[in-house]
């Protein structure tokens, strides 16, 4: 939004001022200052809107006038379609706020899909990239590796890579990993910010958490830039700390990001095992499960010697049935 000629002939000086500030607080709601903002500023950041709204009351025909009339639904889908509101710190809170608001305008069933659905324009050329990227994923042979006399199959790194979830997660960890480089500048604030949004529980029904998935991709998968070596480090030190302390929260990565950051970091590997080992053995006999452990087993010693000869040291010591049931085979996905 901005003023012109013919606005200025609509409206007087101070409602361009209101105009210039409203422009602000959409720039605001698009960058890291989303982040200051909570439920009370965005309930006056929609006055301000209402406000300009009622100035374009008797010039409806004015392009301004429009944008006047239209500042109510701008303040919303700045807010909704910002790639800061992911990240948040009280995001449930603005995301309540926006659907109380988007009752108030025109179309109210239909504003905020719309909305959403005019940002992400390019999802009919995204639906077919991912249907090629699923084509060329299945077309990749699965891999085998023999673990305590038992072969496990898993998919390739590749395949992973082309699903339709690994895609998504990789956009949104590039999207994360701006954010970090754009807000933090100390060791303590960058990992503040990894600690947080890696413990937050997802509200989806996913089976990995995308929080933990986004930050791991982040730190291990996306390429950063040169000025960005220390931050990068402070992310991948903080995910460390986390799994060290917690080795079960591995278990809530993708298998190939689990793997990863155990290959990155093996110190970390002995604590996953015996996460994997302990959950493993508390499961009932479902193929479900025991397909799991098996593509987790086998993306973490691919092609890692040294893990390798850690699971087998580990497998050992277990009698050979509890073997039999950790590693047993398991049907094609």
């Amino acid at each position: 939004m901005g003023s012109s000629a013919d606005g200025s002939r609509l409206v007087g000086g101070p409602v361009l001022g209101h105009l210039d500030m409203f422009q602000r607080i959409l720039d605001d709601a698009q960058s890291r200052k989303l982040h200051s903002w909570n439920s009370v500023a965005l309930h006056r950041a929609w006055e301000w809107a209402l406000y300009l709204q009622q100035q374009a009351q008797p010039a409806p025909t004015s392009t301004t006038a429009a944008q006047l009339r239209s500042a109510p639904r701008d303040v919303l889908t700045a807010v909704v379609t910002s790639p800061f509101l992911l990240t948040h710190p009280s995001r449930l809170e603005l995301l309540h706020g926006l659907c109380d608001l988007y009752q108030r305008v025109d179309d109210p069933s239909h504003a905020l899909a719309s909305d959403i659905i005019h940002w992400l324009e390019e999802q009919a050329t995204t639906d077919a990239l991912y249907d090629l990227a699923h084509v060329l994923g299945d077309a990749l042979p699965f891999l085998h590796v023999t673990l305590a006399h038992q072969t496990l199959r898993y998919p390739a790194f590749d395949h992973w890579q082309l699903q339709r979830r690994t895609l998504q997660i990789a956009a949104l960890a590039n999207s994360f990993q701006q954010q970090l480089l754009a807000t933090t500048k100390s060791r303590d604030e960058c990992q503040a910010i990894v600690v947080a949004f890696f413990n937050t529980a997802s509200s989806t029904s996913d089976v990995y958490s995308l929080e933990k998935d986004i930050i791991v991709f982040a730190a291990l998968l996306l390429p950063w830039p040169s000025t960005a070596t220390a931050s990068h480090c402070h992310v991948v030190d903080a995910v460390a700390s986390l799994v060290t302390t917690h080795p079960v929260q591995l278990l809530d990565l993708s298998p190939w990001l689990a793997a990863r950051l155990c290959q990155h970091q093996p110190c970390i590997a002995q604590g996953y095992i015996a996460a994997l080992v302990a959950h493993a053995l508390a499961r009932t006999s479902k193929e479900a499960d025991a397909h799991e452990t098996s593509v987790r087993l086998g993306t973490l010693v691919h092609g890692h010697d040294q893990l390798l000869t850690a699971c087998e040291a580990s497998f050992a010591a277990l009698e050979p049935s509890l073997r039999h049931k950790l590693v047993s085979s398991s049907p094609a996905l």
